[in-house]
């Protein structure tokens, strides 16, 4: 006869919250990858959310395990026999091939060796995970997670060693190896009704009061890797440099993946070609590749031309976008600088600076160029609209989140004109930034579509108190269009930013950054602020924009393109299969399109009908295009339908049309019917 245990809980049991410890449903919210602060957190939540439960379960909970829960109390006791056991089960809906499974079981008991459990998969393959041990365990309570993995046999962490009926850090208090192996279920599929048993194999005394279990089910998964190197840090513009990349399925993993990794290249360099395994598309970045098998690599090579000058600093980083397995360390696409995923390259452009030469800029109608002689700027003003002779609207609008500054040395408040600077006039724009993270916009919007420009920048330079960075970009409607800068002395470029580095006087030319675009705009935004050389605190700093901001001429280039269709006839009488014979009635229409990049004004186009053709009265009709040609246009030349945006009249055998504006790209079309003669 076995001795009582001694130290019973009594009382009534209390309530408690049951969390099955999975670290993916304790998130379970979406997450901004670009705000710094909430991800810097959740780092470090994650990563004492994991800490704890590694040290508690022994190895790191996998992301893509699910957890099935029943938290139905029952009781333990003289009825529960083995052949008649307390049953609780877990309906998978979700099917998937089984890599590993666990499962968690809480409650509480005056002898835990009496304690017998037994997993059941839906197919009927069964695991007795604890066996139970009625003469040697005498501890109260079981609140453990069973797998194949823990750190020791279960019902052999001392014999009268009590267990918590608590949750433990939202799972369960210990990790345990079960007495039958779990992997019996590895390879089996998920889905369907799981059964775990629990009996009581000494019925006399004892009981207890089963609280919670959940099933952990796990597929397979790619522990994926990524490792980025560069094959000279320290090239000069111009040189070629090779990035190399090679991904890696960890020998541990159970599953080969498919996998794409994004790798952009940076602004300052241009592709060349590439080698090794897989496809990279150098437009959008990514790198295919067709399968990693578990402990295999693939290597990808990517030459590129360095094309930033000596002095710029350019960092690539690469990522695996996505898998077709879970990856039990990381996520893919999620930019976590933390993971092993993920991983950057980094060099410095060397050679002595010299000032760039910039790209002539293509006008093949020639250009135009405005400057500030004759206009006025009210100083400390931010938007001033102007027009420039021979083309139209030039308005610029400034915004800016920190003060601007009053520069006597430069003729007082700003923004303002002055001359000052390298004797040329020009906006001056000295703005008081509070920190480094602060940008200025600057915006040019033109009145037309224009097929380039070209401009100066000045004053792009640093100091001890301070370090100019500039950026430009173009639009063309909401597409953005990329310039090419081109660096002075004191700065270096990385693609369409400068970055001022060195110091230069207000009458030398080192600051100047030329800025060229050689496609169609109708925009021009300029940011302006500090770069990292700059201090946290940067002093008062200026650019200034002089005149002779030239851009090409802009010009309209119409087509007209003239089809018919026939509509009836008297022979087959058919409106839809009729024939150009005489007494047909034809349908013609005139389309006129603009292919230029200005709006083309006071557009006039003439049909002339032969002597063979009879115009068929009331039948003019306009639209943009020939087939939604549908708004009545009456036969004269007066009235509200002339001055629409698409006006037509017929008179003396002349089919007239008149189109006020026509943009870059629109069309205008006049359709109408004569009887063949």
């Amino acid at each position: 006869m076995r001795a009582c245990a001694t130290n019973k809980i009594s009382g009534k049991l209390l309530a408690v919250n049951y969390y099955s410890g999975n670290v993916s449903r304790m998130l379970g919210t979406a997450i901004n990858p670009n705000d710094h602060n909430v991800i810097a957190a959740l780092r470090v939540l994650i990563g004492s959310v994991i800490g704890a439960l590694s040290l508690l379960f022994g190895t790191a909970l996998s992301a893509q395990t699910q957890t099935f829960d029943n938290t139905t109390s029952g009781t333990i006791n003289g009825a529960t026999t083995c052949a008649n056991p307390l049953t609780r089960t877990f309906t998978v809906s979700n099917s998937f091939v089984l890599a590993d499974v666990d499962i968690g079981m809480r409650g509480s008991h005056t002898w835990r060796g009496d304690v017998r459990s037994t997993l059941r998969h839906p197919d009927g393959t069964s695991v007795q995970v604890v066996d139970g041990n009625s003469n040697d365990v005498s501890g109260d309570n079981f609140n453990f997670r069973l797998n194949d993995e823990g750190t020791q046999l279960v019902n052999t962490d001392g014999n009268t060693v009590n267990h918590s009926t608590n949750a433990v850090n939202g799972g369960y208090q210990h990790n345990f190896i079960p007495n039958s192996a779990l992997s019996a279920f590895d390879g089996k599929t998920s889905n369907g009704t799981w059964t775990l048993s629990i009996c009581d194999i000494f019925t006399a005394q004892d009981n207890g009061t089963f609280l919670a279990a959940t099933l952990y089910l796990s597929p397979p998964s790619a522990d994926l890797s990524l490792n980025k190197t560069v094959s000279n840090n320290a090239p000069t513009a111009g040189q070629q440099v090779t990035y190399t990349l090679v991904a890696t399925n960890s020998s541990a993993s159970g599953a080969t993946a498919a996998v794409t990794v994004r790798d952009a290249l940076p602004a300052g360099t241009s592709f060349v070609s590439q080698s090794g395994y897989g496809t990279y598309n150098s437009s959008t970045g990514i790198w295919t590749i067709a399968s990693i098998a578990p402990g295999q690599s693939r290597t990808i090579n990517i030459v590129v031309d360095v094309a930033a000058s000596a002095g710029a600093v350019i960092s690539n980083t690469a990522e695996i976008q996505t898998s077709t397995q879970f990856d039990p360390d990381s996520t893919p696409g999620n930019s976590a600088a933390s993971e092993d995923d993920i991983s950057t390259a980094t060099f410095t452009v060397q050679g002595a600076r010299v000032a760039g030469i910039p790209p002539a800029l293509s006008c093949p109608k020639g250009s135009l160029a405005f400057n500030w002689a004759g206009r006025t700027w009210t100083p400390g003003s931010t938007a001033n609209n102007y027009n420039l002779a021979g083309f139209g609207a030039f308005n610029w609008l400034l915004q800016s989140p920190a003060p601007y500054l009053d520069v006597p040395q430069y003729g007082g408040i700003h923004p303002r004109l002055t001359d000052v600077p390298q004797n040329t006039l020009g906006l001056s724009i000295a703005i008081d930034f509070a920190n480094r993270s602060q940008i200025a916009t600057n915006t040019i919007t033109l009145g037309e579509v224009v097929d380039g420009s070209q401009f100066t920048i000045f004053d792009i330079d640093s100091s001890a108190t301070f370090a100019d960075f500039v950026r430009v970009t173009g639009r063309l409607g909401t597409t953005t269009v990329t310039p090419v800068l081109t660096n002075g002395i004191a700065n270096y470029v990385i693609g369409n930013a400068a970055y001022g580095d060195q110091t230069s006087s207000d009458a030398q030319p080192n600051g100047n950054v030329v800025v060229t675009f050689n496609s169609a705009i109708d925009s021009i935004v300029i940011e302006y602020g500090s770069h990292a050389l700059a201090p946290a605190d940067p002093g008062g700093q200026a650019i200034q924009f002089p005149g002779n901001i030239r851009i090409c001429t802009p010009d309209a280039d119409l087509v007209v393109a003239k089809s018919s269709t026939p509509v009836s006839d008297p022979v087959s009488g058919e409106t839809n299969s009729a024939f150009a014979i005489p007494e047909g009635i034809m349908r013609y229409c005139i389309l006129i399109s603009n292919t230029g990049s200005a709006t083309a004004r006071d557009v006039v186009a003439d049909d002339v009908l032969p002597t063979t053709m009879t115009y068929n009265p009331g039948t003019l009709q306009s639209g943009t295009t020939c087939e939604t040609a549908t708004t009545a246009e009456d036969d004269n030349a007066t009235g509200p339908d002339e001055t629409d945006a698409i006006g037509a009249s017929f008179d003396a055998g002349t089919v007239a049309i008149r189109v006020p504006a026509m943009i870059s790209e629109q069309t205008a079309a006049v359709t109408f019917e004569a009887t063949i003669n």
